[in-house]
């Protein structure tokens, strides 16, 4: 009640009217006082003050916390924050395994002794217990091995060159010839030229002292002949029986006008009037060093038949028997030692 309205009452002699009572509540059930109770006594939450570490210098808040992710252009609704990436789990630590406990016979226990006193593998240990070789045999035997491993890695020498001059049946000179002749000759160095023929199968033209050049196939091969199959202008084909030691010089086909044009005569040796000969004492070969030097060289080398035929070209490669010669324009010509003349060695 107002005061102005307390005065007009008063004035009129009346008597202000006291404020009834509110009307008792009727009783509530158990539960829900002790409900309301609970949430009555439960402490009343606060929001959180800020603090003075979370003020900047400029009175703002600071931004040294987590940043609020922000909303991509067009994106809408709510922002998830990022989730943190889950940590490898640590792998547990391997458990030591208990020491094996080897069993050995007396046979495997002297082995070892003896492979661990003399530093041989334990396996020529046993050897040399059952007297399947001497101590010394073995030692010998494993210097030889490890001889062969140095020369292959510091000479470059394949594992049989390098394991024969170890052993001492090779020189190591040899050794690099050989091996610098395997790098540009595919076939072995004892094949002669009729052999490597008769392996690829391929036509081949030769010059014999007597009939000039042929072109056919080698079928066979022999100690000092071979069968070779003429292919002749008409179609026809007839096997020949030829020697060896008549052959002068082959080459391939497709090669053939290119060496014939290539060819020269030195008149003084055609005057001597020499053919094919069998006699071992009148040949002659140049020496494997001088063909190697002329081999990495590749100054042009005349060869001087003993028909006083001439032909000159670098060195391509060489073997046992024959020289093969890449003349200018890349032709190859491979020349049979035994139809050299003396001339040639200068």
């Amino acid at each position: 009640m107002s005061d102005e309205k307390r005065r007009v009452i008063l004035r009129k002699g009346g008597r202000v009217r006291r404020p009834e009572p509110p009307a008792s509540e009727p009783p509530r059930p158990a539960a829900k006082q002790e409900a309301e109770g609970a949430t009555d006594s439960a402490p009343e939450t606060k929001r959180p003050q800020r603090r003075a570490h979370d003020v900047g210098e400029g009175g703002g808040r600071s931004t040294s916390g987590p940043s609020r992710p922000k909303r991509a252009p067009g994106q809408v609704g709510r922002v998830s924050k990022p989730q943190p990436k889950p940590q490898p789990k640590a792998k547990p630590e391997p458990r030591e395994a208990p020491p094996r406990v080897i069993e050995r016979t007396p046979e495997q226990e002297a082995a070892h002794e003896l492979s661990k006193s003399q530093s041989i593998p334990v396996v020529h240990a046993h050897r040399v217990l059952r007297g399947e070789a001497s101590l010394e045999e073995v030692k010998d035997a494993l210097s030889r091995k490890d001889e062969a491993t140095r020369l292959a890695r510091e000479e470059g020498l394949a594992p049989s060159l390098a394991g024969q001059v170890a052993a001492g049946h090779l020189k190591l000179d040899r050794a690099r010839v050989l091996q610098r002749l395997r790098s540009v000759r595919p076939e072995p160095i004892d094949w002669d030229a009729f052999k490597i023929a008769l392996e690829s199968k391929s036509p081949i033209a030769l010059a014999t002292f007597e009939a000039g050049w042929r072109v056919g196939k080698v079928t066979r091969t022999d100690i000092y002949e071979f069968h070779f199959l003429l292919a002749e202008p008409d179609g026809d084909k007839t096997e020949v029986v030829i020697q060896k030691h008549d052959v002068k010089a082959l080459c391939d086909p497709a090669h053939l006008p290119a060496v014939q044009e290539a060819v020269s005569v030195d008149k003084e040796v055609r005057e001597e009037s020499l053919g094919a000969s069998a006699k071992r004492n009148t040949r002659v070969r140049p020496k494997d060093d001088d063909l190697a030097a002329l081999l990495d060289s590749k100054r042009p080398y005349p060869v001087v038949l003993r028909d006083g035929e001439r032909w000159a070209g670098s060195v391509a490669s060489f073997g046992r028997w024959d020289v093969t010669l890449r003349l200018y324009g890349g032709a190859e010509l491979v020349v049979l030692f035994h139809a050299l003349h003396p001339k040639t060695l200068g």
